[in-house]
């Protein structure tokens, strides 16, 4: 009897991590990070800037702080995922794909860029922001609209000379930003390999600005950046980074942690980090220097 029970608790218990506990596949991990990354490099715009002004002694206002905080973050919903061999949409037709946007609809685009800090001329520190906008879409006319569309994805990736690929992620998403929502709208990744045989993600959505979710894809955002010098020591800063510690079991050291739509600190990271004393004396000639780049 009690075999019988323990087979039938393993049996549903099997069902029920089938139902509710399916981990994402690889492909939709990277897909969800990508635009994780991409809210957590606007609230990063906000953050630095308070950080470096509250730093030098320039004025420093926490109402308006938490209110440009508030704000800055769009949200991005994603389902409908389906993954699988490139070669299953190659000749899917891009307007099955993807959603083009037509006037009225917005598209959510974003300024990206880099912050360096400069302190005492001993440590060199940069991070990426992105500060995202709202802008109509461009009335491409019925014609052009319907012959892109036609295109089939193999078509649309030899003229613009890309790939080649080997995995796909097609899926919708809701963009929610200051009030306004577009959505949902179907996007895509492709995945493939560069020379070195490093995996590539190549991101496809016309109403969430593509190169901002290429540059979170490609780009390594280390928080532990803002432990290295005394900028750790402002309130801004310190009380964000508490906000914003992860205790994910799957975090990386060294590594911005995701988890759903949420990005921050290991843990370990961040307490290790504070342990570890900064080098040289605070404020001297300190300054935030922007990135030529």
């Amino acid at each position: 009897m009690i075999r019988k029970l323990l087979g039938l608790s393993m049996f549903f218990w099997a069902l029920y991590s089938q139902s509710y506990g399916q981990q994402p596949s690889h492909e939709e991990a990277i897909v969800r990070e990508a635009y994780a990354k991409v809210a957590y490099m606007t609230e990063v715009n906000i953050v630095g800037k308070a950080a470096l002004d509250s730093y030098t002694a320039k004025a420093f206002d926490q109402s308006h702080f938490t209110a440009d905080l508030t704000k800055a973050s769009p949200e991005f919903t994603l389902d409908s995922f389906e993954v699988g061999d490139f070669s299953q949409i190659a000749n899917k037709k891009l307007g099955e794909l993807i959603s083009v946007p037509t006037p009225p609809a917005k598209v959510l685009k974003f300024d990206t860029g880099n912050q360096g800090f400069r302190e005492n001329d001993q440590v060199d520190i940069s991070w990426h922001w992105a500060k995202a906008h709202w802008e109509s879409a461009e009335d491409l006319g019925a014609d052009s609209v319907r012959t892109l569309s036609d295109l089939t994805l193999q078509q649309a990736i030899v003229l613009n000379k890309e790939g080649p690929f080997e995995r796909y992620a097609t899926f919708c998403v809701t963009i929610s930003f200051q009030g306004h929502s577009e959505g949902p709208v179907r996007a895509f990744f492709l995945f493939g390999k560069d020379a070195k045989g490093t995996e590539t993600a190549t991101p496809q959505d016309n109403f969430s600005d593509s190169t901002a979710l290429a540059i979170a894809v490609s780009e390594p955002m280390d928080p532990n950046v803002f432990l290295k010098t005394h900028l750790r020591e402002t309130p801004v800063l310190s009380n964000w980074l508490a906000s914003h510690e992860m205790f994910d079991q799957a975090c990386v050291a060294d590594k911005l942690c995701c988890s759903g739509s949420r990005c921050g600190i290991r843990h370990a990271d961040l307490q290790k980090g504070l342990l570890t004393p900064v080098n040289g004396e605070r404020w001297r000639g300190a300054k935030g220097v922007p990135d030529a780049n």
